[in-house]
């Protein structure tokens, strides 16, 4: 896990410029105003962000036991999972810890059409209960009797859950599935009808697993063998004017003057709908999540040495 979170909460408002000219200047995406720092250490980690028109939410596990994006106590363990909520001024509207005295992680989420957030993460098996078994006699002194020693509990994160959650932060439903191998889920989409929970496994015979949710709970989890897909080296979205990429890149951009990197650099590109290419933007680390939401703009996400910075980005 990450040693550091997200240390800050950042407005920006993006000039707007000719989509027909050329950019002359790389612009770096940097915070410019700190809504709040969250001075956190340990392992823990910012795993995804959702996005509706009340604000942006964040999803992670935390090691530490309170923060001011995460102020609930612990639950127990080594880690928990957790959401938290912000307007689009910065503003922290509700934050949710999730999990169980054991070890637990939330990884990955999805907003239904009500606006329930749904968080999907695993958990580790508690060990069942064993009641001490009397052994021999101790020859020495008959009077004691010997125990035989209890199984500590299990390890591995081997419980599939998904937490449903209401639009204001309160937890409605918790829904789980066991499995004999250590499942982090990916992704949760709606598929059929039906909320469908993906991921990875470390099962010998299968890397994947799915998952549903029906009105009794979770179904029993599917694993499946699949071929290891390479990770996409470009991100793109549409905003309702624009076209955005976002790539990691050593080597100047064709079209784009002034734009000359020393080493990788993470960038994020606005062009016109039509292929003009209106901005240029820099930024560090690299890419965790990028999202468009209508009314407002882009949500980045981004991981730079340890260090998690959310960055609200107003444009069209």
């Amino acid at each position: 896990m990450k040693k550091n979170f997200i240390t800050a909460l950042a407005f920006l408002l993006l000039i707007s410029i000719n989509t027909s000219s050329a950019v002359t200047k790389p612009i770096t995406v940097t915070p410019l105003s700190i809504s709040f720092t969250t001075p956190l250490s340990g392992g823990d980690q910012l795993s995804d962000v959702l996005t509706n028109a009340s604000g942006s939410f964040v999803i992670g596990t935390i090691e530490t036991s309170t923060s001011t994006l995460v102020t609930s106590p612990a639950l127990g363990g080594s880690s928990d999972g957790f959401i938290s909520a912000s307007s689009y001024t910065g503003q922290q509207l509700w934050n949710l810890r999730l999990g169980t005295p054991l070890d637990d992680v939330a990884t990955t989420g999805y907003i239904d059409s009500l606006g329930n957030i749904w968080v999907a993460g695993a958990t580790a098996i508690p060990a069942p209960q064993v009641t001490p078994t009397p052994l021999a006699p101790n020859t020495l002194n008959p009077s004691q009797i010997q125990l035989q020693p209890v199984a500590p509990p299990t390890s591995g994160l081997k419980r599939l859950v998904v937490w449903e959650i209401s639009p204001t932060g309160s937890l409605l439903n918790t829904y789980t599935a066991d499995s004999t191998d250590v499942l982090i889920p990916s992704a949760i989409t709606l598929k059929l009808k039906k909320i469908t929970i993906t991921g990875v496994s470390n099962s010998s015979n299968a890397n994947t697993f799915e998952s549903t949710i029906t009105p009794t709970g979770l179904s029993p989890i599917k694993l499946i063998k699949q071929k290891t897909v390479p990770s996409k080296a470009v991100t793109l979205l549409k905003s309702s004017l624009y076209s955005w990429q976002s790539f990691a890149t050593s080597k100047a951009i064709p079209g784009i003057s002034g734009f000359k990197p020393k080493g990788l650099t993470s960038v994020l590109i606005k062009s016109s709908l039509k292929g003009g290419i209106a901005e240029l933007y820099t930024f560090s680390g690299t890419l965790v999540s990028l999202k468009y939401q209508p009314g407002f703009g882009l949500v980045l996400a981004n991981s730079d040495q340890g260090t998690y910075n959310l960055l609200l980005l107003k444009t069209k």
